[in-house]
């Protein structure tokens, strides 16, 4: 699902002749943004949200129409039946790699076992494990993930 740019000219990066440097939301980015939720969601983002104050365009900062639009498409291919809260969206926004990630929850699952206690585990104890810190390791490597993604976009927008 594509975010569209709001003046349908090039982006802010190809104008300004730097190719490869992230585009900033803008409140015309959250206004679509705004538009495709209540299209996807109806009633359920009309009781919810009226508009933005403010508030996402600020909880969005570092996050670029690129990522919006990939988060609005795994709104619909993950099937979220309810609009997501600020941050739930800020995290789907996050281009994770689902095999770094998995890489990283087991690390964190194993990390006070030596690599000997590990080769003796079962995989079923493995995942029990894995299981038990999956979601506090998901949300600090997608925190993680965001925090590298606003610094790039941040240095980009200096350097211009």
């Amino acid at each position: 699902m594509q975010l569209i740019n709001p003046d349908h000219s090039p982006s802010s990066s190809e104008s300004d002749g730097q190719m490869g440097l992230p585009q900033i939301l803008t409140e015309k980015h959250i206004a679509i943004l705004w538009e495709k939720m209540g299209r996807m969601y109806g009633h359920k983002w009309a009781s919810v949200a009226e508009k933005d104050d403010g508030t996402w365009l600020a909880g969005l900062a570092g996050v670029t129409p690129e990522q919006v639009s990939h988060a609005l498409g795994r709104l619909v291919t993950e099937g979220f039946k309810w609009p997501p809260s600020l941050p739930e969206f800020r995290e789907l926004c996050a281009n994770v790699d689902t095999e770094k990630l998995e890489r990283y929850v087991r690390k964190v699952a194993l990390r006070h076992y030596d690599s000997f206690t590990v080769s003796q585990m079962s995989a079923d104890r493995i995942e029990r494990l894995m299981s038990s810190v999956r979601q506090e390791a998901t949300r600090d490597f997608v925190f993680t993930t965001l925090m590298r993604s606003s610094r790039r976009a941040l240095n980009a927008k200096t350097l211009s």
